[in-house]
């Protein structure tokens, strides 16, 4: 396999330190970008971190030194709030930008499954609008739709929101009627990196693969399709809780997962599977 230098943004989050650790496995360089640089204890042993802020007014210039020799970019930035639209937006620009003037071929964005059918959701209107910067960009760009992590449903689940508030009244809240397809974020990663390797690369796996080289978009999802319910039983068995599962409505987002948009049945690129997932994490 020959080496090559991968720039992560986001490469602290949860999903760009996956892919931080996979492009390490498969023996790149390994530069992460992101705005603070984390403490030691808190890096990948082997990756370079640099800090720069895509949306900051000296954008341009810290950008072009982290892109600077690389072979491709990663852009796995998220963030749900008002603020985090201009980082996803005006930040893909910037980075898009930079990549283009730094010489590099391939830029890579890590995208929601079928995204542009959730357009009732706001956060999914600036993910396409995301999309669209890096379509209409001078640098070559594939697209990788994924589907919910597994780890989004904890969310729901046990973390503190207000779904997670439920939780502490013996209950286990789930997205009802919800169909979902999770995938687990070190299955991401690897889709990533797969399409890093070239315009055109293959995947190893199962995937929807659309539109053309450098105006690229694939699909990836998990190895199973199973309903918010059902997820939340094997959420609860795992975590050895009496909680009940409770299904509730979710304004925006309940049409879009119950539709079916958030599956990919042709696209079961994922190899983990959600119980396989709780058995690695339950007890953490």
């Amino acid at each position: 396999m020959t080496q090559r230098t991968v720039v992560v943004v986001g490469g602290t989050g949860l999903a760009g330190r996956a892919v931080v650790e996979e492009a390490l496995r498969r023996g790149h360089r390994v530069r992460s970008v992101s705005r603070h640089v984390p403490p030691a204890t808190r890096q990948v042993v082997g990756a370079e971190y640099v800090a720069a802020d895509a949306v900051a007014a000296d954008a341009p210039e810290r950008l072009g030194a982290a892109f600077d020799g690389a072979d491709v970019v990663i852009d796995t930035v998220n963030g749900e709030t008002p603020a985090a639209a201009k980082v996803l937006t005006a930040g893909a620009a910037s980075i898009a930008l930079a990549a283009r003037d730094a010489g590099v071929g391939l830029a890579v964005e890590l995208s929601i499954v079928n995204v542009d059918r959730g357009t009732a959701i706001g956060y999914y209107r600036t993910k396409v609008a995301q999309e669209r910067v890096y379509q209409a960009s001078a640098v070559p760009t594939t697209l990788v739709r994924a589907a919910q992590f597994h780890d989004f449903f904890d969310r729901f689940f046990g973390r503190p929101t207000l779904a997670g508030a439920l939780s502490r009244v013996g209950t286990v809240p789930y997205l009802r009627g919800a169909r979902l397809q999770p995938i687990d974020v070190t299955d991401v990663a690897r889709a990533l990196l797969d399409v890093s390797a070239a315009l055109d690369a293959p995947l190893d796996g199962e995937a929807r693969d659309e539109g053309e080289p450098g105006r690229r978009t694939v699909t990836v999802a998990g190895p199973e399709e199973l309903d918010g319910a059902d997820l939340a039983r094997r959420w609860a068995a795992a975590h050895r809780s009496r909680r009940v599962p409770v299904g509730l409505p979710v304004p925006g987002y309940g049409a879009f997962f119950s539709s079916g948009d958030a599956t990919a049945p042709d696209a079961r690129y994922g190899r983990v599977t959600y119980d396989e997932w709780l058995a690695r994490t339950a007890g953490a």
